[in-house]
């Protein structure tokens, strides 16, 4: 017999975020979303897909922040399941993803659960596991966390099973508590699943970013988080990560022609009137020394235009473009961007989507959107629609691969384009929902 044997000396050098599986926030009901480089989220308005995106938010923050924290978001009203035959349903998160590590690679899926606390019941959490699988040795994932109400344990050894007994609160999860266990063989994998950052954005209105925030708190000026200051943000770019900043420029003059150049001028406040002064002894908190103008030249304009006085639907793209190269920067596994083509022509769309595409690496998209034009250029078999029901619930399903050739046919027959059709069929009486149900993956 084989031991499995994982060896991990060294840092994660890749991670892909493979699926997610969410249940019991809000209106949302067991929606498994498997990723792809880049995958979307259709469906009408008022759905669902906005709760969706916070149910994934509130899910990664719950892995990682303190038991004290945790103890909080159990008791967080906002997020209980609403719809009446679901009122005591769990939360529950899974994840999967590829981890290399020194040249190998693992599978991995780790999920949990927990109560909420109301309704006559205590907030704590319920279930948790661990499974790893090496394909190199093996087809079958192993238990390396198991949990429930009553027991914990972990896998002490390579030769060992899963059954070494963790005392654990129940307001902490035990793949936190292992951060203390560095012995451990799979140390790195913990270490990982307890530092994976995402990203959701919601810049609907773009503007507070690309002022000047007179307040500076913090020192790291490519930071994904906290960083508002766009024409900042690129400047530093521009003398880090030249190639990337040119990347973004390019990419915002293919999809925006009339912009011919872009000029980022830094200004020294700390001379002569623009003295400053601490606000406090921590340095994380001061009054901005430098700030950072972001000029455009508009080739139907004599003289450049701050970019501040650019349209939304310019200032938001560039956002995005920046954003997308922070993340993988910051090695961010996904960042979900909501509604992207707000604010932007239809005739934009598709120069859009590819650029998106080309800016992602290691790095998954996330799209939700409510546009059918948007529906036009993406790649419909990695497209997951709100299935329309009398619940209430938001129920996403995956267009199974094999239909996605009878959708482009039907459509084609109707003189429809794809994302008008898909349109019709969500708002559709019964005939069309039951139709649309035969399009999509089995529930």
């Amino acid at each position: 017999m084989r031991v499995h044997m994982i060896k991990l000396e060294s840092r994660v050098i890749r991670l892909k975020l493979e699926k997610i599986r969410i249940d019991g926030f809000k209106n949302i009901l067991d929606s498994e979303i498997k990723l792809d480089k880049i995958t979307s989220l259709l469906s009408t308005n008022s759905y669902g897909k906005s709760n969706l995106l916070e149910a994934i938010d509130f899910g990664f923050y719950f892995l990682n922040t303190t038991p004290k924290n945790k103890k909080q978001m159990m008791k967080w009203k906002p997020g209980f399941p609403f719809n009446k035959e679901r009122l005591m349903q769990n939360f529950s998160f899974e994840i999967q993803c590829i981890m290399e590590i020194n040249n190998k690679t693992f599978d991995v899926i780790f999920g949990y659960s927990f109560a909420w606390e109301g309704l006559k019941r205590k907030g704590k959490i319920v279930s948790e596991f661990l499974k790893i699988k090496d394909p190199e040795e093996s087809q079958k994932h192993t238990l390396f966390v198991s949990r429930d109400e009553e027991n914990s344990f972990y896998k002490p050894s390579v030769s060992g099973r899963c059954d070494k007994e963790i005392k654990i609160d129940e307001n902490e999860l035990i793949i936190n508590k292992l951060l203390a266990y560095d012995n451990l063989y799979y140390f790195e994998i913990i270490k990982t699943l307890n530092s994976i950052n995402i990203y959701i954005d919601r810049h609907f209105d773009s503007t507070q970013s690309y002022e000047f925030p007179f307040i500076s708190k913090n020192d790291d000026e490519l930071s994904i988080s906290e960083n508002k200051d766009i024409p900042r943000v690129l400047f530093f770019l521009q003398k880090r990560y030249p190639k990337k900043y040119e990347l973004i420029i390019n990419t915002l003059k293919d999809i925006f022609p009339f912009i011919e150049d872009i000029k980022i001028k830094e200004i020294d406040l700390t001379e002569e009137n623009f003295k400053t002064k601490m606000l406090s002894e921590d340095d994380l908190f001061k009054i901005a020394e430098k700030m950072y103008l972001l000029y455009a030249k508009h080739k139907n304009l004599i003289t450049s235009i701050r970019f501040n006085e650019m349209s939304d639907g310019v200032r938001r793209v560039l956002l995005l473009l920046t954003y997308l190269i922070l993340a993988d920067i910051n090695n961010y596994t996904l960042i979900a961007i909501e509604e992207p083509e707000n604010s932007i022509n239809p005739g934009l769309l598709k120069k859009y989507i590819i650029a998106l595409d080309n800016f992602v690496d290691n790095t998954k998209v996330l799209i939700t959107s409510h546009s059918p034009f948007l529906v036009n250029y993406i790649n419909p078999s990695s497209l997951y629609l709100g299935v329309p029901n009398e619940n209430g619930l938001a129920i996403f399903r995956k267009i199974k691969s094999s239909s996605v050739s009878k959708i482009y046919d039907a459509a084609e027959d109707l003189n429809v384009l794809i994302g008008e059709y898909l349109f019709d069929l969500l708002s559709g009486e019964t005939d069309d929902q039951e139709l649309l149900n035969k399009y999509l993956e089995n529930e």
